[in-house]
This record gives C-alpha cells, sequence and structure tokens, in this order.
C-alpha cells in the first residue's frame, strides 16, 4: 500500500513539473478559498469556481464554489462523518454516514492586489460559515489577507467555531506547488450531530500544514497534516462560469445587416441606429440599448447605454459591445 501510494504521489509530481500557471487562490477543506480550515480574502477570478472533494477523517467534504461576482463567494457542500450514522438518529434510518447540507458566503469589501501602488494595504473579507440549514459549523469572521507576489499572510478573526483570532501564510514555491499553513484554535466540540460529538480525539496541535500541486488545466490536488494526527488530501477542479457547458455556442462574425458603410453620408442616422440595435440583439447578451447620435461640427458622437444580463463582467459585456460596433459604423467621416 504505502509502495503504491509513492509510485502514485512520484507521477503526479513528475508531471507536474512541466506545467506552466498559476492559480494564487486555492481551496480549503469544506472548497471555500482558504488556508485548511480557516478562510482567506481571496476569492477565485470573477466568473470562475471550482468543484471537488476533501478527505479529513472523520470529516468528508464534497463542495462545489464559485464566484459569480466580481466581490462574492458562494460554497454549497455536504459533508458526511465517519464517526455518526443516521442509524442512531431514529426509526427508518439505513446506518449510512450522516450527511449535512450547508452553504458559506464571503464578501470581499476591499482587494489590494500585489502589483497595487498600496502594497501595505490588505485585501479584507466578512464572511459566514453553514449560512442555512442545521447550522452544525456555524461562523462570523473578518479576514485580512497580504500578498506581495507569491507570499500572502493572512490573519483573521471568527465567532463560534472559529473559536476567536487564526492566521497562515501561503507561499507559492514554484508555478506548479504551494505551501499552506496556519495556525488557530478552532473548536471542534461544538461539531454534534445525533448528540455525538464527530470529532471523538482532541487535536494534538493547533497549526496544519501541507501543500498543493497544480496544473495547467485547472486540476488541483493537496496533501496536509492537519491536527497533529491526521493526514487529508483534497482533490478539485477550476470551473468556467462564463461559457457553455453543453457544446461551444456558434459565433457569427457576419457583419448585421447590409455591408459596413463607407463613410456617414452613405447611411441615414435612423438606418444606422437601427442596424446596432440589430447587431446587438443578434450578436450579444445586452438589452434595453438606448441610443443617442450626435453630429458635431468635427464629426459624430454616439452615447449608448444598455443592460448587461448575460455576461460575468461588465468588461466582457463592453467589449462584445465594441465589436459589434465596430463592424457596423462607417468606416470614415468623410
Amino acid at each position: 500500500m504505502q509502495r503504491s501510494l509513492r509510485l502514485f504521489l512520484s507521477a503526479i509530481l513528475l508531471t507536474l513539473i512541466f506545467t506552466s500557471n498559476i492559480y494564487a487562490s486555492t481551496a480549503g477543506n469544506t472548497g471555500m478559498t482558504g488556508l485548511w480550515e480557516y478562510p482567506t480574502a481571496e476569492i477565485p477570478d470573477d466568473g470562475s469556481g471550482r468543484f471537488g472533494y476533501t478527505k479529513d477523517s472523520p470529516y468528508n467534504y464534497y463542495f462545489l464554489d464559485m464566484s459569480w461576482l466580481p466581490w462574492l463567494e458562494v460554497n454549497a457542500r455536504f459533508t458526511t462523518f465517519d464517526t455518526v450514522k443516521t442509524g442512531i438518529l431514529g426509526e427508518g434510518y439505513t446506518g449510512r454516514k450522516y450527511m449535512d447540507k450547508a452553504i458559506d458566503l464571503k464578501a470581499v469589501l476591499w482587494h489590494n492586489r500585489a502589483s497595487s501602488k498600496r502594497w501595505y494595504l490588505p485585501s479584507i473579507a466578512f464572511g459566514i460559515y453553514d449560512v442555512t440549514g442545521t447550522e452544525l459549523m456555524k461562523a462570523h469572521y473578518g479576514v485580512a489577507t497580504w500578498r506581495w507576489d507569491k507570499v500572502a499572510l493572512t490573519l483573521g478573526y471568527g465567532s463560534d467555531r472559529l473559536n476567536g483570532l487564526f492566521g497562515g501564510i501561503e507561499y507559492d514555491v514554484t508555478n506548479w506547488l504551494a505551501v499552506k499553513a496556519e495556525y488557530g484554535k478552532l473548536d471542534y466540540t461544538r461539531d454534534i450531530a445525533g448528540g455525538i460529538n464527530i470529532l471523538q480525539e482532541s487535536p494534538k496541535k493547533k497549526y496544519n500544514v501541507g501543500v498543493v500541486l497544480k496544473t495547467p488545466f485547472g486540476l488541483e490536488g493537496s496533501f496536509s497534516w492537519q491536527r497533529g494526527n491526521e493526514f487529508a488530501m483534497t482533490i478539485s477542479q477550476k470551473i468556467n462560469l462564463r461559457g457553455p457547458y453543453l457544446g461551444k455556442r456558434k459565433i457569427n462574425y457576419e457583419t448585421p445587416g447590409d455591408p459596413r458603410p463607407a463613410n456617414w453620408d452613405d447611411i441615414d442616422s435612423n438606418e444606422l441606429i437601427s442596424r446596432i440595435k440589430t447587431g446587438l440583439e443578434k450578436f450579444t447578451r445586452v438589452r434595453d440599448v438606448d441610443i443617442t447620435l450626435l453630429e458635431l461640427d468635427h464629426g459624430h458622437k454616439l452615447i449608448l447605454a444598455y443592460e448587461n444580463y448575460g455576461y460575468a463582467s461588465h468588461a466582457e459585456a463592453m467589449t462584445r459591445v465594441l465589436v459589434v460596433l465596430s463592424a457596423v459604423m462607417p468606416e470614415t467621416e468623410e
């Protein structure tokens, strides 16, 4: 068994040595961006997420983590416990592992990138674990993370299960390997299901350490030593929430309406406005388009307003609108 494990890990290392991509934010045990048990003030990039599984006996986490907005992270998870069976909860249960459903939220109030001139300021976030349901692992927290290129330092304070001050460090050793360590006084005695303490052996240590292995196609695996007596493992896959999932969307590059006019004298203003609206309706996911076209002494001025309903970021929506405009607007002012 040990030899097979060594061979497996060696194969992973040899494969990952040749990868060439860095992901600054990595998953904690529950799937939410963080260290191991504790959160950081970082979240995945806007319009991205991850799904995966963590084995940290007696805890088993199945998670789907998403960042739909530049400031919000949502983590949905199922958690089962090796030490608690449903059969003890009453007649009619089959004796399978107890399963807890939970949603975790994190809101970033201030995000400071490593390249910022205000490098000394941290990113700041507030969050809640276990928002609804049994609230078995509930906690509120505030956290700050300072990132300088490959190094990130985190300091935070949490209520309930998080039990006070916590902190940690993450260091990107190479583009395929990161090291994480944390320290805190997490209160495992609050983890009770069916009247049974989930963690039945008191933690020997208050710190957790481990490594994260990364691939260029978004697959990540982490291996850690937790509570001083448990080897834990996480495997997750990054996903893009912006794109289609059931086949690629066909892109039509033809110009909306008639061929692009050579100059402004070749097209009526109302016809141009109509063509722009038709193009935006056909080639983009924006709505409530309002266009004002002004004729000035030195040329023309186009004022365009719209609502973005189909893209993860306003920048992407604006880019698609500009592509349509470049295909419709007259080529010159002559």
